[in-house]
């Protein structure tokens, strides 16, 4: 038996669904409600991580894993514009996350001193870095005619983009956001 009919018949006997896309590299899996997509085939996603990251993102729905050389990350959107990246290591071994907040959204740790540091400035997008040492934000915010990034990690808040835009700039720059 070759590989592929190896694996259709283990995930039939487990009771997961398997449909391969006709380019061969895309595999989609259905388990228990829920569904994923991955660039191998699932006995390839190392256990360890697949297990910390079912344990620890129990809300995440039809995740995308993508093996890469320096290991495998998992990409799912929540309903509410946010999007996950978590990074393991090629054993599996849990390395970071990263997490995107669209359309305004803002951690609520951080939106009192935003708001009090940057007064009429409204937030475009948020990004959040965990790598289990330290947890550091980057936030893109504008007004009328000013686009700033503030860079905050350790408790310090530092701008480190500051530069002024034209009107219609602005505009397209707020619909992308």
């Amino acid at each position: 038996m070759n590989r592929m009919a190896a694996l259709i018949a283990l995930c039939m006997l487990c009771g997961v669904a398997v449909r391969v896309s006709g380019q061969g590299s895309l595999y989609s899996y259905r388990t228990d409600g829920n569904s994923f997509v991955s660039n191998v085939f699932l006995n390839e996603i190392p256990t360890k991580a697949f297990r910390h990251f079912r344990k620890t993102y129990p809300f995440a729905a039809e995740e995308k894993w993508v093996k890469s050389r320096d290991g495998f990350s998992a990409y799912f959107r929540t309903g509410d514009s946010v999007t996950y990246s978590v990074k393991y290591d090629r054993g599996g071994h849990y390395t970071r996350t990263m997490i995107y907040y669209r359309k305004g959204r803002l951690p609520a740790q951080l939106t009192g001193p935003v708001k009090i540091a940057y007064p009429g400035f409204s937030v475009l997008y948020t990004s959040e870095m965990d790598d289990q040492m330290n947890k550091s934000y980057e936030v893109m915010m504008t007004d009328s005619t000013n686009v700033k990034v503030v860079d905050i990690s350790g408790g310090e808040m530092k701008t480190v983009l500051d530069y002024q835009v034209a009107p219609d700039y602005w505009l397209a720059l707020r619909r992308m956001y």
